[in-house]
């Protein structure tokens, strides 16, 4: 199997807990999402918490949840057939898959998104005076905890712990975007979805069953 792929699907959360931190970039999410807190923590003899962190919290919420829509609309299922631009094959490969299976971000994928990301706030801070280094932390922390709450509800809902309520219609949405790769973008909540029309599964785009694709080992 892939790299943080496994058709060992966990029925427990001690299992899922337990796959999530062994497997792909699961643990180095984990790990410098903490390690961003702790940073953030240091400044607040210089800069205390404060109104600014909280609206920087609210504003990456709101940027994280339209860059996901974003991210699959266009370039996880922008593609002929609603296939994935070739720099992004690896989400393919995940929809080939039989539903039943994991998969956890590869190590190296989360190191080369996090620099993404982290490159622009270096700027931001060092050259342009632009943001000040404790929003900047609170922004990259925000940002790797809705990374971490994305990550570990995608593994949630292809494990087979039962749910009821918020986390049963997550999985239910998911197993949808599977059947349906242009519909239920979005992991959590579906305020885009439904801003963008994309909330309601259409079985004339039906592509993949849910149980469908051939197993790779």
């Amino acid at each position: 199997a892939k790299a943080g792929v496994s058709f060992e699907v966990p029925k427990t959360y001690t299992g899922l807990v337990k796959n999530y931190l062994s497997k792909g970039g699961g643990g180095f999410i984990v790990t410098s999402m903490f390690a961003t807190l702790l940073y953030r923590m240091s400044l607040i003899s210089v800069y205390p918490l404060g109104i600014g962190d909280v609206l920087c919290y609210i504003g990456t919420r709101v940027f994280w949840e339209a860059q996901e829509w974003f991210i699959h609309s266009r370039w996880f299922h922008g593609g002929e057939n609603f296939r994935a631009h070739p720099l992004f094959k690896s989400h393919d490969r995940h929809h080939d898959l039989p539903y039943d299976h994991i998969s956890v971000e590869p190590l190296r994928l989360v190191i080369v998104w996090w620099t993404a990301i982290l490159v622009p706030l270096i700027l931001s801070v060092r050259f342009l005076g632009f943001l000040s280094p404790a929003i900047a932390s609170t922004f990259f922390f925000s940002y790797k905890f809705n990374a971490f709450i994305y990550s570990i509800m995608h593994l949630m809902c292809h494990s087979k712990i039962p749910f009821k309520g918020r986390m049963k219609r997550a999985r239910e949405n998911h197993i949808k975007h599977h059947m349906s790769p242009a519909h239920h973008l979005n992991m959590g909540p579906n305020n885009i979805d439904r801003l963008m029309k994309t909330d309601s599964y259409d079985t004339r785009l039906h592509r993949r069953q849910s149980t469908g694709g051939a197993r790779k080992e």
